[in-house]
């Protein structure tokens, strides 16, 4: 029990850290030090940038997220009672610290940065089975971000939710599976989180993949 806990009290540190180090952002460098119109426009936008900062002008205004689930594989868990779904999970919204004229850096209108190098919304499901749903444990991923100040990331995202399975017409069995999902510290104020009009993409799916026996 000690164990654990020192354990966990060195993990929770290490993220801490990481954290830190993470929301100080880049070093700010005069622009004569970089021979590249990209490196230019990195330092301008990303040296003092705080991840942990919604991105919006006014404190009481909204980040609007929009997100799409493109569905990969879902596996539905009887023994469990649970939903496993895999999917690419498309967000985008507006972070008005990425907005340039992208005349004045070669004309780049877009940027390819790490999820954890900018704010990102902290999504998560909550009818969750799973702790791992959330977006705070999942790994950095590659996010596209315009000069309209636009962003959009799509990470592989494994989501989990309870879901009751009701056998009373086995084997035609249907079930009705509930994934809830929004921000895990914002209210619907701060962050509002809804569909894009194609909420739901089968592009990718494997389908041969069902529940498990």
């Amino acid at each position: 029990m000690a164990i654990s806990a020192i354990l966990f009290r060195v993990c929770t540190l290490a993220f801490f850290l990481a954290e830190m180090v993470r929301a100080d952002g880049s070093q700010c460098r005069p622009n004569g030090e970089y021979s590249t119109a990209i490196n230019r426009l990195r330092n301008d936008i990303l040296c003092s940038y705080d991840v942990f900062v919604r991105p919006v002008r006014q404190y009481n205004d909204t980040v609007d997220v929009k997100v799409r689930l493109s569905l990969r594989r879902i596996q539905f868990d009887e023994r469990r009672d649970s939903l496993e779904v895999h999917s690419f999970f498309l967000m985008n919204w507006i972070d008005y610290h990425f907005v340039w004229e992208p005349a004045k850096y070669d004309n780049i209108d877009n940027l390819h940065v790490a999820s954890n190098t900018i704010w990102i919304p902290d999504i998560g499901v909550f009818t969750s089975a799973d702790e791992t749903s959330f977006s705070l444990y999942k790994p950095p991923t590659i996010c596209i971000i315009y000069n309209d100040g636009v962003v959009v990331c799509a990470p592989a995202s494994t989501h989990t939710a309870s879901c009751s399975a009701d056998l009373t017409h086995w084997p035609y069995d249907r079930h009705t599976c509930n994934l809830v999902m929004g921000s895990w510290t914002h209210t619907g104020e701060k962050v509002n989180v809804s569909l894009m009009e194609r909420s739901v993409s089968m592009q990718f799916t494997d389908r041969n993949t069902d529940s498990q026996p």
